[in-house]
């Protein structure tokens, strides 16, 4: 990635068979390291690092694309969702640019733990990760668009 480059504009332009959804102010992806299947993340297309940054139309438009593409996630994975925003080097956010987590959630997932959930997003937690191929998330975002 060059210097200076909006990080939204990289990571869209190399991998746009991944895009799941679109706004003028926002864009839906497959997460590159999902958790589970169907993780996806919600961007501004305009760079910012923290949700305070967030100018008036992006905030007022960012409430519409969780749900727009929560909608996707559901009819496609069912049951439920979580949805994070890790903020600042305090959250242990990797990448400076703001996403938002959308993460298909069903009971006996691989996040659970016999009864207890566990949610553990930051890499640094040492939680493994999906080993997936880019080929496998492109079908993944295939299906949660409908296009199979």
């Amino acid at each position: 990635m060059k210097h200076g480059r909006n990080p939204t504009e990289a990571s869209i332009s190399e991998n746009k068979d991944m895009v799941i959804w679109e706004s003028s102010q926002w864009i839906a992806m497959m997460d590159r390291y999902p958790i589970v299947e169907g993780h996806a993340l919600i961007l501004p297309k305009k760079h910012v690092s923290h949700i305070t940054d967030l100018d008036e139309a992006q905030s007022k438009s960012m409430g519409d694309a969780i749900r727009q593409v929560s909608l996707m996630l559901k009819q496609t994975y069912g049951q439920g969702l979580l949805v994070s925003i890790k903020c600042g080097k305090g959250s242990a956010r990797t990448i400076s640019h703001l996403h938002i987590h959308l993460i298909p959630r069903k009971n006996g997932d691989r996040l659970w733990d016999g009864n207890r959930s566990r949610i553990v997003l930051d890499r640094t937690s040492g939680f493994k990760r999906l080993d997936v191929t880019e080929d496998e998330l492109r079908s993944e975002a295939k299906k949660i668009r409908g296009d199979l």
